[in-house]
């Protein structure tokens, strides 16, 4: 829907209504911009419509996106933390590969399942900031049209479009990134501790 509602507007964009000018002739090019105020009211009603679907699907997936990548990002940072301990730890007969494989499973699968989710987030939302910037460039003559034009950007403008855990955070391409930055900084906390457990330890059985 998105994807038509910019294919319908781009005829109504500066190169494509200087081409249509140039081929078809000048009383065609009135005639099409004589229907401009019509069919951009119903672009404009179809884009707030989408809009609020958008926001209305973001609503109802706060909490539950919430809770997943709270859950995602404490079994991501307590499985590489035992996995380093295993590794670490352990000699070569005693690694457990039962439990490397249970690691790298659960690593996988929450790791392709944020990418996706942030992959799509992000995908929608750059789809609805790109239907405002070709609404933005949408070309028209006299002051009239121009006047439709202003008023949808001065909307857009107040219209944040972005995908959210409750507010708490943006989901977009980046939240993969933010996700295992924190997690390194946490893993890296994890593992100065156990370094500080076992120096105390050899000191206490010296």
């Amino acid at each position: 829907m998105t994807l038509n509602i910019i294919k319908y507007l781009s005829s109504y964009t500066y190169n494509q209504q200087r081409k249509q000018e140039h081929f078809a002739g000048r009383e065609r090019f009135r005639n099409t911009m004589e229907t401009f105020p019509e069919e951009s009211l119903f672009t404009y009603r179809m884009h707030n419509k989408l809009l609020r679907i958008y926001r209305s699907i973001n609503d109802c997936c706060s909490l539950i996106l919430v809770a997943y990548m709270g859950y995602a990002f404490y079994t991501i940072t307590t499985t590489t933390y035992k996995l380093f301990v295993q590794i670490t730890t352990q000699s070569y007969p005693q690694i457990s590969y039962n439990v490397l494989q249970t690691c790298f499973t659960w690593l996988a699968m929450h790791t392709c399942v944020l990418a996706l989710l942030s992959r799509s987030c992000g995908q929608v939302t750059d789809e609805a900031n790109w239907t405002s910037q070709v609404l933005a460039r949408v070309y028209s003559k006299s002051k009239d049209h121009q006047n439709i034009v202003d008023k949808f950007l001065t909307k857009s403008v107040k219209q944040e479009v972005q995908f959210t855990a409750y507010g708490f955070f943006v989901i977009d391409n980046s939240t993969l990134f933010k996700i295992f930055s924190a997690v390194t900084t946490y893993l890296v906390i994890l593992i100065q501790f156990k370094q500080l457990e076992d120096s105390k330890t050899v000191n206490n059985s010296m």
